[in-house]
């Protein structure tokens, strides 16, 4: 049987763990941890709202080959624009469009790929952002 002290101790380890989660800098070497490797581009760069954007990507993982796509803008406002899968040599394609709406300027379009938890035996989407790529919203008729 466990002594209160060690089970204390192990409690104060899992609750350190996950406060230390709700840092921005944690929750970024989190996200480098869970897509080691994985890396997308989109083309083209630039464009008003509505344009059609290609993504590819590669170094994704197998286990959960799920990954959500999302746009956010330069007001910081993020809208999932998709849901796409991992073929098995860990590559992705999809074309989404930028938000009609969009504010103008710098942009950030992610890929944001599931994990798997083996308590549960499911893949969960991690909600900590993964690899990115900059799209810039312009004015229509700008280039």
């Amino acid at each position: 049987m466990r002594s209160f002290g060690s089970r204390f101790t192990a409690l104060s380890v899992a609750l350190g763990a996950a406060l230390s989660l709700c840092s921005p800098s944690a929750r970024a070497s989190t996200s480098l941890a869970l897509a080691a490797g994985a890396q997308i581009r989109v083309r083209p760069t630039s464009g008003p709202g509505g344009t059609a954007v290609r993504i590819r990507g590669g170094g994704f993982g197998q286990v959960c080959p799920i990954v959500d796509i999302y746009f956010t803008d330069a007001a910081w406002t993020t809208t999932k624009l998709g849901t796409t899968h991992v073929a098995p040599d860990g590559t992705l394609q999809s074309t989404v469009a930028i938000p009609d709406g969009a504010a103008r300027g710098a942009g950030t379009v992610s890929a944001d790929q599931w994990w798997w938890n083996p308590r549960l035996w499911q893949c969960l989407l991690h909600g900590f952002g993964g690899p990115s790529a900059a799209f810039t919203v312009t004015e229509r008729g700008e280039s």
